[in-house]
């Protein structure tokens, strides 16, 4: 049996909830809460240099890097914008997602990229297998701008999640 109608609306909502969380828990700062988000064993790469692999290797290093930014200091702050995401709900367990960011601080426009997620069905939740964290610009006093290497224009290949695949096999293009 196809997944479709009913299933997949529930599904993209269960994947745009676990994405505002993530983006909540970051923004606020509430590292802590990031374990709704990442699979145990999940992985996240910040524009194909660096990776940190399970979930609380996530949480400890999003956090050490939002410390060493001063998060949470007088007049700092951040807020995460997603726009733009494509969610290929691929069958009852698995996903992918690309959801282009920009972020503000208290700079004003700070720095944009995107999200290139892989999700699983975990439970009742999508929780996320593996986030690639692509910056693709920074201004040139962001605070998130600290290595340079960092900077990551994806390629069109890393941008195909599949989805078009996905549409001409149940017959919409």
């Amino acid at each position: 049996m196809e997944f479709m109608g009913q299933e997949m609306i529930a599904a993209r909502e269960g994947i745009r909830y676990t994405v505002g969380i993530y983006n909540q828990s970051v923004d606020r700062p509430a590292y802590d809460n990031l374990a709704a988000v990442f699979t145990e064993d999940g992985e996240m790469i910040i524009s194909g240099v660096t990776s940190f692999k399970g979930r609380q290797t996530i949480i400890d290093s999003l956090s050490a890097g939002a410390k060493k930014r001063g998060v949470g200091q007088p007049g700092n702050f951040q807020r995460h914008t997603l726009g733009n995401s494509m969610i290929n709900v691929i069958d009852s367990k698995t996903a992918r997602a690309v959801h282009f960011a920009q972020v503000m601080t208290e700079l004003g426009f700070d720095h944009a990229g995107l999200y290139i997620d892989d999700f699983v069905k975990v439970g009742d939740r999508w929780l996320i297998q593996t986030r690639r964290a692509n910056m693709e610009w920074a201004r040139p006093e962001s605070r998130f701008n600290a290595f340079p290497s960092h900077k990551h224009i994806s390629t069109s290949e890393e941008l195909d999640i599949g989805f078009l695949n996905s549409e001409r096999l149940r017959g919409f293009l």
